[in-house]
């Protein structure tokens, strides 16, 4: 569980990071999300058309509908933090006369209680895919298909099945909002480490919602299956294998790493050469 203390400005950009083209004024841009627990930001980094796109249709559903529960349960972000319910809800059958509906097929036959938000069995699901479509055109066909299944991860909770009696817990999840997430937060750590003018970016046309058709192309699974981490987010860049791939910018951002989430590959965009090696 984590609570960060900070914000920490990590670069100064002065444009809009996903539309250089578009005016001032320019608001702060977190690398990871505020509600996710980032605490590196880029300051003057996004114009405030792209910053309402990313808070309506990405950072809003993610954390009010997707995490909302599990972020709450693990006190994740700073936002709002003290103005948390002190419960969440679940649903358990719904009584008839004296007995327990048999048919639980419907929702109608569960009935909502809230929980201690510290004992509530928070649901986090991340969908599991097939790497990024594009390394099909460096390596031999997949015959996998890109969306693969759901991994899960269910908080610990004493009311969970207590005295014989199922409940059940809820969340909502959208693959493409999700990816769009993962080429947000890979974007910005790429702005950091490279600079706005030092590649170019595949990236923003799907962080902004003007062209989903590439999605699968670019974003996918890294891993699968690796244990818990030490710390509750990784963002890294690493070095193609292939000589083929060497003038790509590959990320893996792994969020909730401290529950073995899986890693996610974003291929950010192709490095701009410097005028010394032109």
């Amino acid at each position: 569980m984590m609570a960060k203390e900070t914000d920490i400005p990590v670069g100064h950009i002065g444009r809009c990071i996903y539309d250089p083209s578009h005016p001032g004024p320019f608001t702060d841009e977190h690398i990871l999300a505020d509600g996710l627990g980032g605490e590196f930001m880029l300051t003057n980094a996004s114009c405030l058309i792209c910053q309402a796109k990313i808070n309506t249709q990405i950072e809003q559903p993610i954390m009010m509908r997707m995490m909302k529960a599990i972020r709450y349960r693990r006190d994740i972000g700073t936002r709002g933090i003290n103005k948390r319910p002190p419960n969440l809800p679940v649903f358990k059958p719904r009584e008839v006369g004296n007995t327990a509906s048999e048919n639980l097929s419907d929702i109608a036959d569960w009935e909502r209680i809230d929980l201690p938000r510290k004992e509530h069995p928070s649901l986090l699901v991340l969908p599991v895919l097939n790497q990024p479509e594009f390394f099909r055109d460096f390596a031999p066909p997949s015959t996998k298909p890109w969306f693969q299944g759901m991994w899960q991860h269910i908080e610990p909770s004493p009311h969970r099945g207590a005295d014989g009696v199922p409940i059940k817990t809820q969340t909502k999840f959208n693959v493409e909002v999700f990816c769009r997430l993962i080429a947000k937060t890979a974007h910005c750590a790429a702005v950091q480490k490279f600079g706005l003018d030092g590649f170019t970016p595949f990236l923003t046309d799907i962080i902004l919602g003007n062209d989903l058709s590439k999605v699968s192309h670019l974003i996918g699974c890294r891993s699968v299956g690796e244990p818990p981490a030490a710390s509750h987010y990784e963002i890294f860049f690493g070095q193609p294998r292939n000589p083929n791939l060497s003038k790509y910018i590959l990320c893996s951002v792994r969020i909730f790493a401290d529950l073995g989430a899986p890693s996610y590959l974003a291929v950010v965009g192709e490095r701009r050469l410097q005028p010394e090696n032109i």
